[in-house]
């Protein structure tokens, strides 16, 4: 059978990582090669029960980047199922070949060796058999498919060397592969890996090569780190760099991360009175939002703030003239503790705009923000003219976004140029002026959330220009939204002591929480569910953790923030509220999914990263989970 796009069938492949540009047909030299490197392997193979062998091994004529092992019957057609004989095969996409292998170059038996034999150690350990007991739910098929993976990975490495090949070249070729994903868009984090079928190549190049094992655990954590960056965790991404600069002090892209996260915890420190005292426009670092009483709020930490600019100004020492790490200390400076330093600010921005005209690499959407920044500090500095030219600049390349993705980064560089504009216009003595600003304003508390820091002072501005022109002001409830406020997503749960996080190690968590109460999660799968009672909380775990499960009345609240910098709390989700009061937190937009077992039903809030099992009305678990998006 085989696996393809289209298809739940059970062919086991490396996976079909990304679509490939167009390759030439496998060549007669790639084709000995395979024959070759399979022959060394199948002759250390132990053979497999119940099946034809040796497996018939192949190039196939695909420009993607794939291989895969499948059951077929005699006339190499998908396996019917019962007791018809099992003919293996396995297929090498041209693509792979060619990028990957390179035939022509040092080394190339050893990179096809790894993957042959990953493909082989699938037949072996019977991961593509037909008449397998396959797991129920998506979420099930995602953990152990990813187990098999690693299952297959440390096999073929053992059959490798029995073979004679050099596990060190062979382990190149993984490297090899994870560049060629990086160059056509694939690829993902280890954390991101929990919710597909295959785990990330760092967690796998970490339990197969044994002597370079903290060299790949810091290379998940950089890597988690960016993910938990991108959904706004700035303390676990805090933890994840922090973990890589331990290990690797001179990783300049480390130190450039663990800057940012930290200047953005500093900033969701701050409330509306921290805005109004640095006197600055709307900044672009995703939105600075307000939280609930309840949440106790620091104001400006020097501290955080000193040790984000140490971390920011490492990297520029370790490598001088990045883009990024300029601008986010132009940042930093514009939103200094001590209030304001334009000086210091507006010397990192331009510095950092110099440097952009030679960054090849600089995404469009870091140069507009790093461009209307640039205009926000040389505001600050009273220069008018100038810092409307900069605005320009930046909204000139906003407007060049394009994708799925384009309408929400758009609104959020236009709340940025509004704002900023209008605080242009508003000291602009014409009354013609003012109009503008009251117009630009008006369209700001319209676009923008009403939990931005910005938010209350850009009404205030506008109610006043109103009244200057002798103009009614709209109440504030005029602006009010319709739909929830976005929410950030949830990677984990805090107790008193410890986060928890998916992904975590579950030795580092039994080592901090005790070993709990174990019982199998799932019979005959090597899953286990961890109950710790006293903290009201179940874990499902294999290696690491898979899900935290909340039951019981003492289990702790799931606090809800918004979304991007500066967030505050807007909500938290909790054994025993209302579904009702859920949809007015999160909306209605979820789907059913099973976890552990068929015809149990969670409501399963994608963009949150949680399911919710409702009895009656009632909230009766919360399940922070990654469920397959397929």
């Amino acid at each position: 059978m085989y696996r393809s796009a289209l298809t739940t069938a059970l062919a086991v492949g490396i996976t079909l990582l990304v679509a490939g540009t167009s390759s030439a047909a496998p060549t007669e030299k790639e084709k000995k090669l395979l024959a070759d490197v399979s022959a060394k392997l199948l002759a250390v193979c132990e053979r497999p029960k119940n099946v034809e062998w040796p497996p018939n091994i192949a190039l196939e004529d695909d420009p993607d980047i794939n291989a895969y092992a499948a059951i077929t019957d005699k006339d190499g057609k998908p396996h019917p199922g019962g007791t018809a004989k099992m003919y293996p095969i396995i297929r090498v996409f041209a693509g792979l070949m060619s990028k990957v292998v390179e035939a022509d170059k040092v080394g190339a038996e050893d990179r096809l060796a790894i993957i042959v034999g990953h493909e082989i150690g699938h037949l072996v350990k019977e991961h593509c058999s037909p008449i397998k007991k396959r797991e129920k739910t998506p979420f099930l098929k995602v953990t152990f498919e990813s187990r098999e993976e690693i299952e297959a990975d440390l096999f073929g490495l053992e059959l490798l060397l029995k073979a004679g090949y050099d596990m060190d070249r062979a382990l190149k070729g993984i490297d090899r592969m994870k560049e060629v994903i990086k160059t056509l868009g694939g690829g993902y984090s280890s954390f991101e890996g929990l919710g597909k079928d295959h785990p990330s190549w760092d967690a796998r190049l970490e339990k197969a090569d044994k002597d370079k094992a903290q060299l790949w655990k810091a290379m998940a954590a950089f890597n988690n780190g960016v993910v938990f960056l991108t959904t706004e965790d700035y303390a676990t991404a805090i933890s994840c760099f922090e973990k890589v600069t331990r290990q690797f002090p001179a990783a300049h892209e480390a130190w450039a991360n663990l800057g940012y996260a930290r200047l953005m915890r500093y900033c969701d420190q701050w409330d509306k009175n921290d805005i109004q005292s640095q006197g600055i426009g709307q900044v672009v670092v995703g939105g600075f939002y307000t939280r609930l009483d309840s949440i106790k709020v620091r104001g400006k930490d020097k501290k955080l703030w000193f040790d984000a600019v140490g971390a920011l100004r490492e990297a520029n020492r370790l490598k001088p003239g990045q883009t990024i790490v300029l601008a986010n200390l132009g940042l930093a400076y514009l939103l200094s503790p001590e209030g304001k330093d334009v000086g210091e600010s507006t010397r990192f921005f331009s510095e950092a705009a110099e440097a952009a005209k030679k960054d090849t690499k600089l995404d469009p959407v870091a140069h507009a923000a790093l461009l209307i920044n640039l205009g926000v500090a040389t505001l600050g500095d009273g220069k008018t003219d100038k810092a409307l030219g900069h605005l320009d600049d930046g909204e000139k390349l906003v407007r060049s976004f394009a994708g799925p993705a384009a309408k929400k980064l758009v609104a959020s560089f236009d709340a940025a140029l509004l704002y900023t504009r209008a605080m242009v216009l508003a000291e602009k003595k014409e009354a013609e002026e003012k109009e503008k600003a009251i117009n630009m304003l008006g369209q700001y508390l319209r676009v923008t959330s009403t939990r931005s820091l910005w938010w209350d002072q850009g009404y205030d501005r506008y109610a006043d220009l109103c009244k200057a022109v002798g103009r009614a002001p709209k109440a504030k409830e005029a602006f009010k939204k319709d739909r929830p406020e976005p929410t950030r997503v949830v990677t984990g749960i805090k107790l008193k002591d410890i986060t928890i996080t998916l992904g975590d190690d579950i030795e580092d968590i039994t080592e901090k929480l005790g070993k709990g109460q174990s019982s199998t999660a799932v019979q005959g799968l090597s899953l286990t569910r961890i109950r710790y009672e006293n903290e009201g909380i179940e874990l499902l775990a294999t290696d690491q953790v898979l899900a935290i499960i909340l039951v019981g009345e003492n289990s702790p609240a799931i606090q809800l923030t918004g979304k991007m910098t500066g967030t505050g709390k807007v909500g938290e989700l909790k054994v025993g509220m209302s579904f009702k009061d859920v949809e007015e937190l999160l909306g209605e937009d979820y789907q059913p999914c099973e976890i552990t077992a068929t015809e149990v039903f969670y409501r399963f809030f994608r963009e949150q990263g949680v399911a919710l099992r409702v009895v009656k009305g009632k909230v009766v678990e919360v399940v922070v989970v990654r469920i397959p998006t397929r």
